[in-house]
């Protein structure tokens, strides 16, 4: 039983170091890592940080049924996020 378990053990390790590799720790800190979104250009850059806002202010205002009408476009790109 616990040899099957080491075996499940290392794999979800050699798993974790295969696709969990976002983050990147910062050599001067502790506790502290960088990720890195590559984009195409600007524009791409500015639909990619409008959308998050607007992700995150959805998420701040949970009473609201839908975003307010302060946003010119209210629809959300979930995958550009």
């Amino acid at each position: 039983m616990e040899t099957n378990e080491i075996k499940n053990l290392e794999n979800s390790r050699k798993l974790s170091a295969r696709y969990f590799n976002t983050l990147k720790p910062v050599t001067d800190k502790t506790n502290m890592y960088t990720a890195e979104i590559r984009v195409l250009n600007y524009c791409e850059l500015g639909y990619v940080i409008s959308n998050m806002l607007k992700l995150c202010i959805l998420a701040l205002d949970q009473e609201a049924p839908e975003i307010s009408e302060t946003i010119k476009n209210p629809s959300i790109n979930v995958a550009s996020v």
